[in-house]
């Protein structure tokens, strides 16, 4: 479904220079195999990482998949420390995710980061601040960050 809603986005006639990449897998704190649940909750839409000794209910389902760290993933697709959109819907490890980003160099431009389950808000906006992101909105559970004076980061910045 993310190949095709994502198809209207990339201009095949702009020589090729807009990339969308898609791993079917987990981003993880490894590389391997992890467990992850498949809960009917909202449709779906709150499967997760499973947690140990998280209790599972009957409708639950566990199933194993890759993992690759942020690093991984950044390798294995060739995304430059400088890009224009990283969007992170993780439940609950949203955040974790994209510190992973931020502490390996990486400095989108804009960041859609969803904070339900994670640490407070006010907390998350102060930290991010402190790697020069300012919050441009707040709209449901996604905040929209955007990288202040990224041309000024690196001196070889084209």
């Amino acid at each position: 479904m993310a190949k095709v809603n994502t198809l209207r986005y990339t201009d095949p006639y702009n020589d090729k220079s807009q990339n969308v990449s898609f791993e079917r897998a987990i981003v993880g704190s490894k590389n391997g195999i992890e467990n992850f649940v498949i809960t009917s909750k909202s449709f779906y839409t709150e499967s997760h990482l499973y947690n140990p000794g998280e209790q599972l209910t009957k409708s639950d389902i566990t199933v194993k998949v890759q993992s690759y760290t942020v690093s991984e993933i950044a390798k294995k697709n060739n995304i430059p420390k400088y890009f224009g959109i990283l969007s992170i819907d993780a439940e609950g490890n949203s955040y974790k995710i994209l510190m992973q980003w931020i502490q390996l160099g990486y400095r989108p431009a804009y960041i859609i980061c969803e904070i339900i389950h994670e640490k407070p808000l006010s907390s998350i906006l102060s930290e991010m601040e402190g790697k020069r992101y300012r919050i441009m909105s707040k709209v449901g559970w996604n905040v929209i960050f955007e990288y202040q004076d990224a041309v000024h980061d690196d001196e070889n910045f084209k």
